[in-house]
């Protein structure tokens, strides 16, 4: 039954325990090795260069894992994340050289409309930029333009009053106090 280390602490001590038991074994392979007057060599090699490659690929395996542990735990992003961060990011790139290829278009004298049918990017994904209006925009022009229109005299008149009934309603109570 094999080890396996849940904690990072645990599998650098396992990694150094299969390096302890590497040491070891390669130890008494040159014991042997030297017993037999070299007879043996052929044998020790053989099994030598078995466990040295399970050592190496184990070690490796430790390192990974917690190389990936200590990447997780210092940006406090896990490696799924990470994968689709990256796919994100992949996908803003190509949105951003889309729009940087109408901006060229448009550039060299070509129509917004033409350069965005080249690339095969919808006109309703530019609007806010180009010069097509937003659908903010609009709305914003539509206040302004509201704002603009001319108020009625009858209104006019109303809100004066309003406003003068205010005044008087805040400034003669301190207006009386002065009085007395």
């Amino acid at each position: 039954m094999a080890w396996k280390p849940k904690t990072v602490f645990g599998k650098i001590l396992k990694g150094a325990t299969i390096g302890v038991v590497a040491a070891g074994a390669a130890v008494g392979g040159a014991a042997l090795i030297a017993g037999t007057g070299g007879a043996a060599a052929p044998a020790v090699v053989t099994a030598g260069g078995g466990l040295l490659s399970k050592v190496l690929k184990g070690t490796k395996k430790v390192v990974d894992v917690v190389g990936t542990k200590a990447k997780d735990l210092v940006s406090g992003v896990t490696a799924d994340q990470r994968v689709l961060i990256q796919e994100q990011r992949q996908e803003n790139r190509a949105d951003v050289q889309k729009l940087n290829t109408i901006e060229k278009l448009v550039n060299l004298g070509s129509t917004v409309e033409a350069a965005a049918a080249k690339v095969g990017v919808p006109i309703s994904e530019l609007k806010g930029s180009f010069g097509i209006p937003s659908d903010a925009d609009k709305q914003a022009a539509a206040v302004v333009t509201a704002a603009k229109e001319p108020v009625e005299t009858g209104t006019k008149k109303y809100i004066m009053y309003a406003g003068l009934g205010l005044a008087a309603l805040f400034l003669l109570p301190s207006l009386l106090k002065h009085r007395r």
